[in-house]
């Protein structure tokens, strides 16, 4: 089941990276979150994309939610750390392309069960934050982001 829930996890970032980087649609929610005013003034309507942006997003969380269910317990407070561990993740991959994200993941990932397995479980979010402070402070754009 988590080789399934890994599969679906990675096509839905696929198609999300396809669908952002080579469509007109795509194009149009990148240049509205880069310059909301040149992006009017080349006729593209906020209203709308924000609309379905969010749609987007609430479906990909959705289907997150779905899988995440198919592969761990769900309960009222694992919000905080999951919210925590996605914040770790885009931060560590980059911000710079939707990919980078998903390297992000696959690197947090192997971290923490490399360190389950040769430190302990208990320490697994103690690494992670931990890698996310350096990734901070010797990259602040991602391990895979361009640096200024």
């Amino acid at each position: 089941m988590r080789l399934f829930a890994f599969g679906i996890a990675v096509g839905l970032t696929f198609a999300l990276w396809m669908f952002l980087d080579h469509t007109a649609i795509g194009r149009a929610i990148r240049a509205t979150a880069q310059n909301l005013t040149a992006a009017r003034l080349y006729g593209v309507n906020p209203a709308q994309l924000y609309a379905l942006t969010f749609g987007i997003g609430a479906g990909l969380a959705g289907a997150a939610g779905a899988l995440y269910g198919v592969v761990s317990q769900i309960n009222p407070y694992i919000g905080a750390t999951l919210t925590g561990k996605s914040f770790a993740i885009a931060i560590i991959g980059g911000l710079e392309k939707s990919i980078y994200v998903l390297v992000g993941g696959l690197i947090l990932g192997v971290v923490e069960a490399m360190t389950a397995l040769y430190i302990g479980p208990t320490y697994t979010d103690v690494v992670s934050f931990g890698i996310l402070v350096l990734v901070l402070i010797t990259r602040p754009t991602g391990l895979l982001g361009r640096t200024a």
